[in-house]
């Protein structure tokens, strides 16, 4: 399967530029062909830099993405429950003490969810390579 980002990469920048570069169509076709296999080789280099993290004991190493899941938890937990319950709480303290508790800003959580739905993609991917049997 070929990764997505490769495939994207090679259409979108690497074939218009050896298109025009490489006029010869021989040429052309072997130059694509190199250029494709050595970013397969990148991208199978990665994969096994991203097992051996994830199998390290040290969890400075394989701990940092369960930490960014972590921290999309919390930040999404926020969002919806924090967020909403403190300002609930501070107009209540309001009412109370008749002294002003000003508000939270409204959280951005574009850069959150961002993270969280590639997160789930990639792991609705590897739900459905366990299923289909491709890896262990």
């Amino acid at each position: 399967m070929i990764s997505e980002a490769i495939k994207g990469f090679f259409e979108g920048v690497v074939k218009p530029v050896l298109d025009k570069v490489v006029p010869d169509a021989n040429l052309r076709l072997e130059a694509e062909q190199a250029i494709f296999k050595g970013a397969m080789a990148l991208d199978l280099a990665q994969i096994e830099v991203n097992k051996v993290e994830a199998a390290h004991q040290d969890w400075r190493v394989a701990g940092w993405r369960p930490a960014l899941g972590w921290v999309c938890v919390l930040s999404i937990g926020y969002a919806v429950i924090g967020y909403t319950f403190l300002n609930w709480l501070f107009a209540c303290l309001t009412l109370i003490t008749g002294h002003t508790v000003p508000g939270l800003p409204a959280p951005d959580t574009t850069m959150t969810f961002d993270m969280v739905m590639g997160m789930l993609g990639l792991g609705g991917m590897r739900t459905y390579e366990k299923l289909k049997g491709l890896t262990k």
